[in-house]
């Protein structure tokens, strides 16, 4: 079963309730399993975050391959210019959506 499973987060619309509460209802349930997932890879140690970032922290993770150490995927990669980043770096909205989720916003 996938940690973000929303088959059961959610009972089907009732016959008073508006199909747009239903939807913001499911989408707060996710909102919150996803934050306790976090909550729990943070704890055992498998990511770590600022208030900006998250990353992996390179523990071994049962059922799991390998984390590629830092620089180990560009080793690997042909030699190639690399394109010129935007500064800032533009999010998209479906960035933007993820960020409100991961925040515990709705």
């Amino acid at each position: 079963r996938m940690v973000l499973d929303t088959d059961d987060l959610a009972p089907p619309v009732g016959p008073t309730e508006d199909p747009q509460d239903a939807a913001r209802r499911r989408h707060k349930a996710v909102a919150e399993k996803a934050v306790r997932a976090r909550d729990h890879l943070f704890a055992k140690g498998v990511i770590a975050m600022t208030a900006d970032w998250l990353w992996l922290t390179g523990k071994d993770v049962r059922g799991f391959g390998r984390v590629p150490q830092a620089g180990s995927a560009q080793d690997e990669l042909p030699m190639q210019q690399a394109a010129e980043p935007s500064f800032p770096p533009q999010a998209s909205a479906e960035d933007e959506e993820a960020l409100r989720i991961f925040e515990g916003g709705m």
